[in-house]
């Protein structure tokens, strides 16, 4: 099942509170909030089981980086996002969050 929450305090409070598969997360939802503030929250408290896929209009190389430090899965940027790149990269990052989950490597 897919849902589409548009309003940022509801995704938040929905990923505090359920368990999803994946997390495919535009990285420029709220320009009041960064996204990399808001990952850095939610993965030091252990909130998120999913894996996480960042959508940003960001084309530098820190941005990205950075999210990933910080616990997202991967991200792609918008310039090259199309229906086979997305697909192809939500299938790679379940195929390694469920090896990881059953205690194969990363």
């Amino acid at each position: 099942m897919t849902e589409h929450i548009a309003n940022f305090v509801h995704a938040l409070y929905r990923l505090c509170n359920e368990r999803f598969n994946l997390i495919l997360l535009d990285g420029d939802l709220n320009p009041e909030v960064a996204v990399i503030e808001v990952l850095q929250n939610l993965c030091q408290r252990k909130t998120i089981g999913a894996p996480i896929i960042i959508v940003t209009n960001e084309r530098d190389e820190q941005t990205p980086a950075e999210l990933t430090r910080i616990g997202t899965d991967t991200y792609v940027t918008k310039v090259n996002l199309n229906a086979k790149l997305l697909e192809r990269t939500i299938e790679t990052v379940l195929e390694l969050h469920a090896s990881t989950e059953k205690g194969q490597p990363k």
